[in-house]
């Protein structure tokens, strides 16, 4: 691709961090700026740790006493999201930007105002549906209710105002066409990896106790409590299993969870720090899981898992890359006896787990950056060119 672009992305939350979505556009702008086009990022003000970009970051104002990374909605986001909005339109402007690119929810109503205003095209890409995630913040059920309501307007007219959108999954293309968005203006780019970030020299020798992963955010959408409940279950049956939980947030409330399911010392909580650190404890493990039921997105942890050759117990909903007995096991939604079935069976065959292994490696050749980027910009130029 000859034409270079300059492209502004968007993304309306703490940068860098190691959850999926920040993971998903860090690796994003430095494909796109090692092909040569000229990224910039607008962001929030803070971070997880330190970061040497290739690309241009522009930061809103930081506030030292304020470093939250949890997801959802807050009165300081909204704050953030104002001082965005005018930092995306003074960046639009300064670096004379071709194309906005903005993920996720804020990001695209902050985008397609300073699309209007500035007269560029706005992609969207969808990390997943706001109908599903949105009332998994609140416990009132009329909160919860109204969540959702908000989430469907927003899923249902915000791909009818930006240029293009992009999403993670077959799935979510589907359901926004339910919506009446024509097929031609959503797009399926699933997530990438760098495959050389997973290659360890020298792998660290196994625990003889089978080692249960999950490594991700404790954001209430990912169903960590019922994956305690399941996991009790597990040892029921393999009373010498062991449950690492990888983290940077707030273990707390899990502990005392773990606690009440009398599995506290079955369950080690591990503080993400680094991805090192992260992908140290991923080798080391047997089987990983993810217990999200939302509709629409793509759990980046599961590309993570899968690039180490670990097989993944999931639900339907968010299996997009793993296949039933192929490289993991696929769940009904929300069920926790076939989620705990699913542990036990991979645990206790280890012949199975090495057939699924190899068959995970092989998958997750399909979402290198190289071949994600080669998508992503192709749709951009097609879009400055119409």
């Amino acid at each position: 691709m000859e034409a270079k672009l300059k492209i502004a992305v968007v993304a309306a939350f703490p940068f860098p961090t190691l959850q999926g979505s920040q993971v998903l556009v860090r690796q994003l702008c430095e494909s796109l700026s090692e092909k040569g086009h000229e990224v910039h990022l607008v962001t929030y003000g803070h971070g997880q740790f330190p970061y040497s970009a290739e690309f241009r970051i522009h930061r809103v104002r930081d506030f030292p006493w304020y470093r939250s990374f949890r997801s959802g909605p807050t009165l300081m986001k909204l704050l953030f999201d104002l001082l965005l909005l005018f930092k995306l339109w003074r960046v639009c402007r300064l670096h004379e930007v071709q194309l906005i690119s903005a993920h996720n929810y804020e990001a695209t109503v902050i985008a397609t105002i300073v699309g209007k205003v500035s007269r560029l095209p706005v992609v969207y890409h969808s990390h997943g549906l706001l109908s599903e995630e949105l009332p998994t913040y609140f416990t009132n059920s009329l909160l919860r209710g109204l969540a959702r309501r908000f989430g469907l307007l927003f899923d249902r007219y915000a791909p009818r105002v930006v240029t293009c959108s992009l999403v993670l999954a077959e799935e979510e293309r589907a359901i926004l066409q339910r919506f009446g968005i024509p097929s031609e203006r959503v797009k399926v780019v699933p997530p990438g990896i760098f495959l050389e970030d997973f290659e360890i020299p020298e792998v660290p020798e196994r625990s003889p106790d089978p080692r249960v992963i999950y490594a991700g955010n404790l954001d209430s959408y990912q169903n960590l409590p019922l994956v305690l409940e399941a996991f009790k279950k597990v040892i029921a049956e393999l009373p010498e299993a062991k449950l690492l939980i990888i983290s940077a947030g707030d273990f707390t409330e899990l502990k005392k969870l773990a606690e009440k399911l009398a599995i506290d010392a079955e369950v080690q909580f591990v503080n993400a720090s680094s991805f090192e650190r992260t992908l140290a404890t991923l080798v080391a493990g047997d089987i990983a899981l993810s217990a999200r039921s939302l509709r629409g997105g793509f759990p980046i942890k599961v590309l993570n898992y899968i690039a180490v050759g670990l097989p993944v117990v999931t639900f339907k909903s968010s299996a997009t890359a793993v296949k039933h007995l192929h490289n993991g096991y696929v769940a009904r939604d929300g069920d926790l006896e076939d989620y705990a079935r699913g542990m036990i069976m991979l645990l206790n065959d280890r012949e199975l787990r090495a057939k699924l292994s190899k068959n995970a490696l092989i998958e997750v050749q399909n979402y290198s950056w190289t071949k994600i980027t080669t998508e992503v910009e192709s749709i951009y130029l097609q879009i400055l060119l119409s």
